[in-house]
């Protein structure tokens, strides 16, 4: 005869061990179950891009602020006001810097944007009003404007210039133009005198061209 009490038991374990697989297998199949990531159609945000501000100050060659100026960036354009000043934010990268303005010599500079921070670049114009019948020499450089603006006032004081009538700073015209870009200036421009701090690479590109 058995044991009721031990039949009880024995009903008890096995039920325990029916809820335990049960819940298990819950957790295994469902609670436990990997979370799928959401699938991107396309209307999610674009990645961020790292930007870089450019800025600076155009000013002529008495360091007055020039307003009114064109700054060319890389096909991007601003006006500078009365205090000379132009900015862009663009995203990081080399670009070309290009300010312009009428009875000013254009300064071109070139800027390495490569981090997220901001580049000051500052460039000086110098006049350009040029009285008739005079002489006027057109120099094509890559020299800062603190050089040319220097080596302008010391040429004026020698017997060469005075031979030849230069005796106002207007008459010496700097073209401040990128090394790749001096074959086509020249070309276009068709009166530059004189190719000034280029190195030797640069002269000999232009010799190859004919010019």
């Amino acid at each position: 005869m058995s044991n009721p009490v031990y039949a009880l038991d024995k009903r008890l374990i096995i039920g325990l061990l029916a809820v335990v697989v049960i819940v298990g297998g819950l957790y295994v199949f469902v609670l436990n179950k990997p979370v799928t990531p959401p699938v991107d159609n396309g209307g999610g945000n674009p990645p961020v891009t790292s930007q870089a501000t450019i800025d600076g100050v155009v000013t002529d060659d008495n360091g007055d602020p020039v307003s009114g100026a064109t700054v060319t960036l890389d096909g991007k354009t601003a006006t500078t006001g009365a205090d000379g000043k132009y900015s862009f934010t663009v995203d990081v990268g080399t670009y070309t810097v290009t300010v312009a303005k009428d009875g000013y010599d254009t300064q071109t500079s070139t800027v390495a944007a490569t981090a997220e921070q901001g580049y000051t670049v500052n460039l000086a114009l110098a006049q350009t009003v040029v009285a008739p019948e005079q002489v006027v020499l057109k120099i094509i450089t890559r020299h800062g404007s603190d050089i040319l603006f220097k080596a302008r006032t010391a040429f004026l004081q020698t017997d060469i210039a005075k031979q030849y009538g230069i005796t106002d700073k207007s008459q010496i015209q700097f073209l401040s133009v990128a090394s790749n870009l001096w074959v086509d200036t020249i070309e276009r421009s068709g009166d530059i005198d004189i190719g000034w701090g280029g190195g030797p690479v640069v002269f000999d590109t232009v010799n190859q061209a004919g010019l």
